[in-house]
């Protein structure tokens, strides 16, 4: 018999595109709901350090090139089955093998993974890679059984080693607490209902209990219906910024004269934009308080001829949540734009989902909205490759070689020097540009009692408790 609605918290605004298999997922708040469900190798605290998950230790040789986990002892999966090495190798081997993982990139360096025994998983690395860790610790890398596939129709169609299982009801989805969770006594609330809103939709019910992640694309509303609810607004540990990056698929990606035109005209476009909706500008294609940011973004002289004395249609992806941030209620920014530069916007709404489509659009660039895998730079620059659906020495191009440098350096502050270069190298060929950071807040409910100690960069649920109020 269900539970008295009373008695559950609620916990949203998750995205429609849920449940989805882990190697499709491409967006926050999905990795936030991997994060209850699913329990990677590793994982990166609030402080940025790399601590246990479901290996409780871990040792790299001095050439970097191997690395040896132990697993923590009596893990099961929700299912019941126990945790095994070949589970890991299982669930990495299938990112490192899709072409849709938004991981693939950061995998690319591990040669061989393999289970030494039933306890123990070894990575070889074809060359030293110090984000690999952080890399480890995504969400997305969550492990699951071996042999374990996707059925978006299951009760229960993620099968982890998390504190809480996602399953179906008659009302909608649960997030239900694991009972085989390793740290079982640590979750005190026993359930809470799954809400999930299509990107765009503001609702005129009440707020769930927690909302883990608000930014600016739908703060307004949700502020509103937060003050007359009595929910509590708190600062996140973020990261998320707005770019736009020459696209690798669009027609005109290898013609450096139309790129220069066109990508000064989005960066004109996004400066006035940028300073009518009054958010912080970035700088570059790595957020500030990251390694190899820049304090002040590089000025690159608007080319002096138009490159064909004509209108140039400039085909510009944009995320649907994006669009009243960057082109206004009545567009007359855009328009203004396109007399001054002659050219023409042609604004492409698209959705997270739409990413790994978006070659057969021939759109020229895309912008988006990129929050990183991790506070380290790899999380802002690898992170590329899966939203622009190309590989890295592809999108770079003339940076190719800086980047491989860059991520191969194992001096920390040579490293820091070394993707700082290439940040400015990205925005000076205009490869990007940096748009603004996000304003971003969690909000609570007054029965909610907020976790004493952040331990993650992803909020976990179990570390929340239901005050004693109601009767």
């Amino acid at each position: 018999m269900d539970k008295p609605q009373h008695s559950r918290p609620s916990v949203g605004y998750f995205p429609d595109t849920f449940p989805r298999d882990p190697i499709l997922v491409n967006q926050f708040m999905e990795h936030v709901l991997l994060g209850q469900i699913l329990e990677p190798l590793v994982q990166t605290n609030s402080q940025g350090f790399t601590v246990p998950a479901l290996a409780s230790e871990w040792e790299v040789s001095a050439s970097g090139l191997f690395m040896k986990f132990k697993l923590r002892q009596g893990v099961r999966f929700s299912d019941g089955r126990a945790l095994h090495a070949k589970d890991v190798v299982y669930s990495l081997k299938r990112h490192i093998d899709s072409t849709r993982s938004q991981s693939r990139a950061f995998l690319k360096v591990i040669q061989s993974v393999e289970a030494d025994d039933s306890s123990t998983v070894g990575i070889n690395l074809n060359r030293p890679y110090l984000a690999i860790l952080k890399a480890l610790s995504r969400d997305h890398l969550g492990i699951v059984p071996e042999g374990w596939e996707f059925d978006p129709s299951a009760r229960e169609p993620l099968i982890g080693t998390g504190a809480y299982r996602a399953v179906k009801g008659p009302e909608g989805w649960l997030l239900v607490r694991n009972p085989l969770h390793w740290d079982l006594a640590g979750t005190e609330i026993e359930e809470w209902a799954l809400e999930v809103l299509p990107a765009g939709v503001t609702s005129a019910g009440p707020l769930p209990d927690l909302l883990p992640f608000v930014t600016n694309a739908s703060l307004e509303w949700i502020e509103a219906l937060a003050r007359s609810s009595g929910h509590k607004k708190e600062p996140v540990q973020h990261n998320l910024q707005q770019s736009a990056w020459w696209y690798p698929h669009g027609a005109n990606f290898k013609d450096t004269r139309l790129k220069q035109w066109m990508m000064a005209a989005i960066q004109a476009l996004i400066g006035v934009r940028q300073k009518a909706i009054g958010l912080t500008a970035a700088t570059g294609a790595i957020p500030k308080g990251i390694a190899g940011y820049l304090t002040d973004c590089p000025i690159t002289p608007i080319p002096k001829t138009h490159p064909t004395g004509e209108v140039l249609p400039i085909r510009l992806a944009v995320m649907k949540t994006e669009m009243p941030s960057l082109v206004g209620d009545d567009g007359a920014a855009a328009r203004e734009i396109e007399r001054a530069m002659q050219v023409h916007f042609d604004f492409i709404p698209v959705m997270p989902a739409d990413l790994p489509d978006l070659p057969s659009l021939k759109i020229d660039a895309l912008f988006v909205g990129y929050a990183g895998a991790f506070s380290d730079p790899e999380g802002f620059i690898t992170v590329v490759s899966s939203f622009l659906a190309s590989d890295l020495g592809t999108i770079l191009q003339a940076e190719r070689l800086q980047y491989e440098q860059a991520a191969s350096e194992t001096d920390w502050t040579r490293r820091a020097e070394l993707y700082r270069q290439l940040n400015h190298s990205l925005v000076t060929s205009r490869s990007v540009v940096p748009a603004w950071r996000a304003n971003a807040c969690r909000f609570r409910s007054k029965r909610l009692a907020a976790p004493e100690v952040v331990r993650t960069y992803t909020p976990r649920l179990k570390d929340y408790s239901l005050l004693k109020t109601e009767s």
